[in-house]
């Protein structure tokens, strides 16, 4: 809301939008059954279970891949990671201690 200099408060047309929308959603949300609300919030919030493992599989590998070329991109000489990498280099690219970064 904001005061356009007279007292009054008037909402943007953003503010308006956003309440309608809001108030959409909520009307939606409400004719679902419980059981397809708690199934759109577990998709919303990502702990779906219907997530196959393919899919998620297809995730990880694509987030190592990023997490390979960023690590290359970033490669100065000096880093921590440059570091542990010269003393072990078979530990900082196994699979398992990558993941923990994702």
């Amino acid at each position: 809301n904001h005061n356009n200099g007279g007292g009054v408060f008037r909402m943007s047309e953003e503010e308006d939008e956003t309440k309608e929308n809001d108030a959409l959603l909520s009307e939606a949300m409400n004719a679902l059954t419980f059981e397809e609300r708690q199934e759109q919030q577990e998709v919303l919030h990502g702990v779906d279970d219907n997530i196959t493992a393919e899919h998620e599989s297809t995730f990880i590998e694509n987030s190592l891949n990023e997490l390979e070329n960023h690590l290359k991109r970033t490669k100065h000489g000096w880093s921590s990671y440059e570091t542990a990498e010269k003393l072990d280099p078979e530990y900082v690219s196994a699979r398992s201690f990558r993941i923990m970064f994702l």
